[in-house]
């Protein structure tokens, strides 16, 4: 890479392997943190990252960690960044002297590396842009060290490839980013970028598009069910847009084939259209205007149960259920309630569970809904 040279690391610890996150909140899980004073450089950071394709929130987030004196208990730490669909953090570390930045964490090594550690043990990996530091100032094996105090285009330029090798699961190594070198802005090669998966999901991916190589708008789309089916944001959810068949594609070959297929698309015609790839509901009432039928389709769509779950259940009052095969719920007269919609029992969707069970209120069932391979 133009203007920065490797150093070979030494013998700080290697971060833990990660860890899936259960469901409910647990130790990796992010959390919005409480609001604090940002830096000029800090944001500067944020703004590039924005630009180049990552989903960067406004607010501040935590990230949920075990706490280092008190087993048991749990301990949030707040990154500068959270990159939340990679796991990966960021730090923004001014190592000069005390001036605009107003602090410095020359000094503070000992406690970033216990933060670095904290955030490893659950899963994340920390990547530290030391601004104004020198050669060997590295806290993780990921870090930049960057000379300058300012976030040049040779420090932008490295975070990127830093960041590109940790999502390739390269080898780690420190980058050392010297004062005077700023190499001229590369051109963006591909109209696809940013191709990851969605960590919060079992077989969804994430990745952002430029319609323009040489414009900063883009928009990110997910890729439901192992990259079968393309899916655009709406707010808090997404919603379908057309079936690409990437599950039948080499993951190498996914940038190609996205780069073909968007090639004549425009934002507009992207925007999706209905919850699931046939409709707006899983199941289908036996009877249009079945009250127990109805109660069972309301129950099973919830926001969180949605094609990035391979597996997920649900509950309904009371005890109507009185059979069920892999395809429909029926009463205990064999009489059909709901059943699965045909394109989602193709897509593999089945029945694997009804169970009877009593809580404070009242019996109520539990079902299981499931698309794993038999």
């Amino acid at each position: 890479m133009s203007g920065t040279r490797d150093i070979a690391f030494g013998n700080l610890d290697r971060p833990a392997a990660r860890v899936n996150p259960p469901s409910g909140p647990s130790f990796g899980d992010v959390v919005s943190a409480t609001s604090r004073p940002t830096s000029k450089v800090e944001d500067s950071v944020k703004d590039f990252l924005r630009e180049s394709g990552f989903r960067v929130t406004k607010g501040p987030m935590g990230v949920v960690c075990h706490h280092p004196d008190e087993r048991g208990r749990s301990l949030t730490l707040t990154p500068d960044i959270v990159l939340r669909e990679l796991w990966l953090a960021i730090e923004v570390d001014p190592c000069g002297p005390v001036g605009s930045h107003g602090y410095s964490h020359a000094g503070a090594e000992e406690k970033d590396r216990t933060r670095n550690a904290l955030l490893a043990a659950v899963g994340w990996t920390v990547i530290r842009l030391r601004l104004g530091a020198t050669e060997g100032a590295q806290i993780g094996e990921r870090d930049l060290i960057i000379e300058s105090s300012g976030f040049t285009r040779a420090a932008q330029t490295a975070l990127l490839e830093a960041i590109e090798d940790y999502r390739q699961e390269r080898p780690p190594r420190v980058r050392v980013v010297p004062k005077g070198k700023t190499p001229a802005t590369a051109a963006r090669r591909s109209h696809v970028v940013n191709i990851g998966l969605d960590r919060y999901s079992d077989d969804t991916y994430w990745f952002t598009w430029y319609p323009v190589l040489d414009e900063a708008e883009n928009h990110k789309y997910r890729l439901a069910a192992d990259g079968r089916y393309l899916y655009a944001r709406t707010g808090r959810g997404s919603a379908f847009v057309a079936e690409v068949g990437l599950h039948q594609v080499d993951r190498a070959d996914w940038r190609a084939r996205l780069t073909d297929y968007l090639a004549d698309k425009t934002p507009a015609s992207l925007r999706g259209t209905t919850k699931w790839p046939w409709g707006d509901t899983l199941l289908i009432p036996a009877l249009p205007d079945d009250q127990v039928g109805n109660e069972i389709i309301r129950a099973s769509d919830h926001e969180k149960q949605t094609i990035d779950r391979i597996e997920f259940w649900f509950t309904i009052s009371g005890d109507s259920i009185g059979g069920w095969t892999s395809d429909a719920l029926r009463r205990a007269d064999e009489t059909p309630i709901v059943t699965i919609h045909p394109a989602a029992a193709a897509l593999g969707y089945r029945f694997v569970e009804v169970t009877l069970d009593r809580g404070h209120r009242g019996s109520y069932q539990r079902i299981t809904v499931s698309r794993a391979a038999a």
